[in-house]
């Protein structure tokens, strides 16, 4: 299973797009450079993790992280120039490469606070501004990058956009596993619904992504499933205790396999947030090798007909393991599409039940419409399920005053394409 990218799915705000040839920009795994560790080392002892590349005349540009700030470096006869998204460009911004016909290679940067900045890439390799847009936001939006501490001493990256005086509504998204990595984007649905009312968005980079490499994916695999869950725990505290948010103001969010580093989080310290938000989630391992697709997951969680499930995948669970502390008042979206095979309606029926069973406040959206886990087929009915959560977590986050956000609980009423 690969993980949705962020500017397709984890909001579903219509961003703005870059599509890029195929052709022309290739995998590092394919080049001499990063083949053995998916990594550059450059002569200043800086270490790259490069995510796409473009192959010139006399030259090589990647994109890639370092220290979890997404950079671009063009290498060029024998020399490494490297540009900092903090330095280039605003900070926070995620940088993709575009073919313009007339001029060749440009790269755009955007972010939730950034609407986007293009660049030309000169002959030298210096890069130049070439065209700047810019969103009306209704209060002043900034980037800040903090870091979390987990349990085990390792620095976990958070970057926060929004208005950040101050403890405000905040949306936390995370992920955390199969070798992906979170990205900031710009959508005005997201500016115009969520940034421009004051509130926060939180991009968490756990263990488990590819923001450092191999290593920070590998390490999380069968036995090192809890370390997503401590990252997590690790983000929410440092979030809480530098305000950007309460946990009576935290969106917890994730989808599929982040819902359930989501889900696992809640029942492991249900204090820590006072919303949760699982769309499409995987919400069990236990039955992962009765589907061909899913058993393709086995690498990621451990195999269940094995002893080795039992002793590390169950604690991780959030169907298997217990619930340490209390789900009453805490509020819950879960969204599942009942065609998708890969994350069928039997991974949020079981989780559905075990939060009705202990009071959580639940709103429960089966949608039957085509679609899969990547999400909705036709532009028009996603953007309307990409509205309804955005309402959703607009009401609540008006209401974060009271001490515990009141939902509508879920009954077995249908209405056309959808229960809630």
């Amino acid at each position: 299973m690969t993980s949705p990218q962020m500017n397709e799915l984890l909001i579903q705000g219509m961003p703005v797009k870059i599509k890029h040839p195929a052709q022309r920009i290739e995998s590092p795994d394919v080049s001499e450079l990063v083949r053995a560790t998916r990594s550059i080392r450059l002569p200043s002892g800086s270490v790259l993790f490069p995510i796409w590349r473009i192959r010139g005349d006399n030259r090589e540009i990647y994109g890639e992280w370092i220290d979890a700030h997404f950079a671009v470096a063009v290498l060029r006869a024998g020399t490494a120039c490297v540009f900092r998204a903090r330095d280039f460009s605003p900070p926070g911004s995620f940088i993709e490469p575009i073919e313009n016909g007339a001029t060749g290679w440009e790269l755009f940067a955007s972010s939730f606070v950034c609407l986007g900045i293009r660049y030309g890439i000169e002959a030298d390799g210096n890069l130049v501004e070439a065209k700047r847009t810019s969103y009306p936001f209704a209060v002043k939006v900034k980037h800040k990058h903090i870091v979390a501490v987990s349990g085990d001493d390792t620095h976990i990256p958070i970057d926060c956009y929004g208005e950040l005086a101050g403890s405000t509504p905040t949306f936390v998204h995370v992920y955390g596993g199969f070798d992906q990595y979170n990205t900031s984007f710009f959508s005005p649905q997201i500016a115009h619904t969520w940034l421009d009312h004051g509130f926060k968005i939180a991009l968490v980079h756990t263990r488990g992504g590819a923001e450092y490499g191999t290593s920070w994916h590998e390490q999380t695999q069968r036995h090192g499933r809890a370390m997503v869950r401590c990252d997590v725990e690790a983000a929410l505290r440092a979030l809480h205790d530098q305000r950007i948010c309460s946990s009576r103001d935290t969106f917890l969010h994730g989808m599929p396999h982040g819902a359930l580093a989501v889900a696992s989080t809640a029942m492991r310290a249900p204090s820590l947030a006072n919303h949760y938000v699982c769309r499409v989630p995987i919400a069990t391992t236990r039955s992962i090798h009765l589907n061909p697709i899913r058993r393709e997951w086995i690498s990621e969680y451990g195999d269940p007909r094995t002893s080795e499930w039992d002793e590390l995948m169950e604690k991780e669970d959030p169907i298997a393991t217990p619930i340490h502390g209390l789900l009453g008042g805490t509020s819950w979206f879960v969204s599942v599409y009942t065609h998708d095979e890969v994350t069928p309606v039997t991974h949020a029926n079981p989780l559905v039940e075990k939060l009705r069973a202990n009071q959580a406040q639940l709103t429960y959206y089966r949608y039957r419409t085509s679609a899969t886990h990547r999400g909705e087929t036709s532009a028009q009915v996603r953007q309307q399920h990409s509205t309804q959560l955005w309402n959703y977590l607009t009401a609540h986050a008006r209401h974060t005053d009271i001490t515990h956000a009141v939902t509508p609980a879920c009954d077995n009423a249908f209405r056309k394409g959808e229960e809630r």
